[in-house]
């Protein structure tokens, strides 16, 4: 575009009419060119001024407009663009058939076949199986904790190991209700507000050891 700006004032960009009239002058008649063979146009211009005057001139000669912002490649690599959008309209029929496909072998058999392809492919374990996992075992991922009520709990190590200050487990997860009356003092809430909610059964205070 630099060749054809004749300055800019304010921050807006002045273009060369002597420059640009000629080639507006020989795109018309492209154009004209193009829709006389049976051709078709289409308008792009994204620019938020451009944006309404650009689809009511392509709406009124039956042409095709894109006036917002559009994905890279849309004219330049047509070719994959437009595979993209084929696959988007059948994504529900391939859903459908691969949920049908997949039923018919285990998980293991379908690892055994897809791993050595292009196509990505992992297991997806349930909390389950995250349990026995065997890397998560074998880092001592899981810890074992006596709870005062729950009798023994397993839990997540902590993410994090330091050598010189090592974290550690400091409370265990609360009882039901074990906090509630604290935390609602905390908000503000009067005595007389908590003991109506307690009676109600809006929550819950920790049961009696």
């Amino acid at each position: 575009m630099g060749p054809f700006i004749y300055g800019s004032r304010n921050g807006i960009h002045i273009t060369d009419l002597t420059q640009t009239v000629p080639l507006l002058d020989q795109a018309l008649q492209a154009i004209r060119d193009t829709v006389a063979k049976g051709g078709r146009v289409l308008f792009v211009g994204t620019k938020r001024q451009a944006a309404t005057p650009l689809a009511d001139a392509a709406e009124k000669s039956a042409q095709y407009f894109m006036n917002h912002r559009w994905l890279g490649g849309t004219l330049t690599n047509w070719q994959t663009v437009s595979k993209s959008i084929q696959r988007l309209k059948n994504i529900d029929e391939v859903y459908r058939e691969v949920s049908v496909m997949v039923a018919t072998k285990t998980t293991q058999e379908w690892l055994d076949i897809l791993t050595p392809t292009p196509v990505p492919t992992m297991l997806v374990n349930t909390l389950e199986d995250l349990l026995e996992d065997p890397h998560l075992v074998e880092t001592g991922f899981w810890k074992e904790y006596e709870h005062p009520t729950e009798g023994t709990i397993r839990l997540p190590d902590l993410p994090t190991r330091f050598s010189e200050t090592p974290g550690s487990v400091r409370q265990l997860p609360p009882r039901l209700g074990e906090h509630s009356v604290e935390v609602l003092s905390a908000a503000g809430l009067s005595d007389d507000q908590i003991e109506e909610m307690l009676a109600s059964g809006a929550t819950k205070a920790p049961e009696e050891e």
